[in-house]
């Protein structure tokens, strides 16, 4: 990871489209801001539906956000990197991206 391509270990986030695209032609993929989402917390991937679908519990203490934000360090901006969060926890560095299924 480059600074070229994320914004991390920074004092603050850096505006939308201010790096590389990735070769799916999506700007600010890594970095900036963890994101939140929509995966009930597991430990492993045991629960996870093969159909790529999210993790779903009737109770759910802890969702997941992946990748890391502007003050983490480069290993921690990889989509594979997950945390364990409360839903009601709000942090500097993390945040959600809008998206839609395409049918």
């Amino acid at each position: 990871m480059t600074a070229t391509q994320a914004t991390f270990r920074a004092r603050q986030t850096t505006p939308v489209g201010a790096h590389e695209a990735n070769a799916f032609t999506l700007f600010d993929m890594h970095g900036n801001v963890g994101e939140w989402v929509e995966d009930c917390y597991a430990p492993s991937y045991e629960l996870a539906p093969i159909d790529g679908g999210a993790v779903q519990a009737d109770e759910c203490p802890r969702r997941v956000f992946r990748g890391g934000g502007f003050a983490d360090q480069a290993q921690s901006l990889r989509a594979a990197a997950r945390q364990a969060v409360r839903p009601d926890q709000r942090a500097q560095g993390l945040g959600f991206r809008v998206a839609r299924a395409l049918d």
